[in-house]
């Protein structure tokens, strides 16, 4: 189903695409004002250009965006690794030596419950 979805959207995405790439061939002089230079470009070299130009500054505002979720993750994770060895260090410990009071059978050694 997902990729019966996909080339739905994806078909005639392209189709529009190559469509407008044929019918945008003129070229047009970009001028890099502070530099004496000068590029001839073809219209939808620019607009593509532009697009990216875009996707990328908005990829790093949300790359910068989610950087203190990123963090909590990370220290969320070495915090849970930490416990993790611990939780093993005292089961091994339970298991390798059992506890005086359980191994007692005298019933006056025993702490009564704190009510």
């Amino acid at each position: 189903m997902r990729h019966l979805i996909f080339w739905i959207i994806t078909v005639p995405l392209v189709i529009i695409l190559v469509t407008f790439t044929v019918m945008n061939t003129q070229e047009i002089t970009l001028n890099l004002w502070p530099l004496p230079w000068e590029a001839p470009v073809p219209v939808y070299g620019l607009i593509f250009g532009g697009l990216l130009v875009g996707f990328l500054f908005g990829l790093l505002v949300m790359w910068r965006h989610g950087a203190p979720g990123r963090r909590r993750h990370r220290d969320l994770a070495r915090q849970i690794n930490i416990q993790a060895s611990e939780l093993d260090t005292l089961r091994r410990n339970a298991t390798a030596k059992p506890s005086r009071a359980v191994a007692r059978s005298d019933a006056n050694t025993l702490v009564p419950p704190a009510i």
